[in-house]
């Protein structure tokens, strides 16, 4: 019928539209950390190194410096802060200082009147990447914190600083917004979703997994956080790609009946060759484990479609997944008075936006079963799980390449 290829039409247009923007924009933020204290007001901004290339996209900007010192130029007028509306003044102008590994930092001070309210602006990445989110926490004197989130639609927010303890309540309700939004703007998390819907012909599969994966990233997301753990986020994030990749080259056996483990042996063989030969992308030891996980987990799918394996397969997923999520957190900190709270929160919020996002993923997959004919939905699901793979590939050689 006209109304089903028109419906399906428009399904691989978004989805193309969705794997160009997601090329284009995936996970971009920033962080800063404000203290202030007897009108000294100090400024500590941190963000991940390979966002700072993206300003290359401005034409008013030389590429050929160093990384920190575009940025410096880049937010040089971006960054303002006020007192009661009266404007602090820069007592020292940002300059570069070392940083953890693949992340760029900068630190200011200003010189501001004593007052009741912080007025934070920031307008740096905004115009370059519309969905750029800076997350910045405020610590005063007596040790109590307060935590904002600016976007292209909201680039000035107040804090306060008179010194008044927070409820509980209000910490709980800044940290589940904070963990909604987290897993909201993670177009990576979210496409490995709906990698993992794909794969169930039953609801009680998809929530099977779905437990599992949220057993893994509920762990790694608190050990990380709490310092615990420390993994090198470069190979995390990589590894987030390599997990979309994977579970949508299951589906793709099971649609075709399939192995394409010949074809997971090559592309390894490849990267490692690569990084023997120029020293180039993810630590050999990386690879190595990659293989090792990826080829036998393929193997045994295919021959006995292992409902226990593949739980298991998701739960070591979600703790590779917990720690991107536990970025965020890791960067603004946590209200030490308040830790488990705080914690807590987030996790709860990330479940929220998940549980939102699963729900809409569910919502159009009823549609694709009312409208279309088996034909259509094996075409959708096809150019679906394509999409799925793309995306994943494409995260995983431009992290792993970094």
């Amino acid at each position: 019928m006209t109304y089903q290829r028109i419906f399906i039409l428009l399904i691989l247009c978004w989805t193309c539209f969705y794997q160009a923007s997601a090329s284009a924009h995936t996970r971009s933020q920033s962080f800063s950390q404000w203290q202030i204290n007897e009108g000294k007001l100090s400024l500590s901004f941190n963000i991940l190194s390979r966002e700072i290339t993206r300003l290359a996209a401005d034409p008013g900007i030389d590429a050929s410096k160093q990384l920190s010192q575009l940025l410096i130029e880049h937010l040089d007028g971006n960054i303002k802060a006020s007192i009661d509306d009266k404007i602090c003044q820069v007592n020292k102008p940002l300059y570069s200082l070392p940083a953890s590994k693949g992340f760029t930092r900068l630190e200011a001070s200003f010189d501001c009147q004593i007052g009741e309210s912080l007025q934070i602006q920031m307008n740096g990445f905004f115009d370059i990447i519309p969905s750029h989110l800076h997350y910045a926490r405020l610590i005063i004197v007596s040790g109590e914190t307060s935590e904002i989130v600016l976007s292209d639609a909201s680039r000035q927010k107040t804090l306060n600083l008179t010194h008044k303890n927070e409820s509980y309540w209000h910490t709980a309700k800044t940290y589940i917004a904070l963990g909604v939004e987290h897993i909201l703007i993670g177009a990576d998390h979210l496409v490995f979703l709906l990698a993992l819907l794909l794969l169930c012909r039953k609801l009680s599969q998809a929530l099977i997994l779905i437990t599992g994966f949220t057993l893994g990233h509920s762990i790694t997301l608190s050990l990380s956080v709490l310092g615990w753990i420390q993994p090198n986020m470069i190979t995390i994030e990589a590894l987030i790609g390599f997990s979309i990749v994977l579970v949508a080259l299951e589906k793709i056996q099971t649609l075709h009946n399939k192995s394409v483990v010949i074809y997971v042996v090559a592309a390894m063989f490849v990267l490692i060759l690569l990084k023997l030969i120029t020293n180039m992308g993810l630590p050999l030891l990386s690879l190595v484990g990659i293989s090792l996980v990826a080829i036998p987990y393929l193997l045994l799918v295919n021959n006995h479609n292992n409902h226990s394996t593949r739980f298991l397969l998701t739960t070591t997923f979600g703790f590779i997944h917990g720690f991107g999520f536990a970025e965020v957190l890791r960067e603004i900190g946590l209200p030490s008075a308040k830790l488990g709270l705080a914690l807590f929160s987030f996790n709860i919020g990330v479940e929220l936006g998940q549980l939102l996002a699963l729900c809409l993923m569910a919502s159009v997959a009823f549609i694709f079963m009312t409208l279309l004919n088996a034909k259509l939905q094996k075409i959708a699901t096809v150019a679906t799980v394509n999409v799925v793979i793309a995306l994943g590939c494409y995260w995983f050689v431009l992290r792993s390449f970094n």
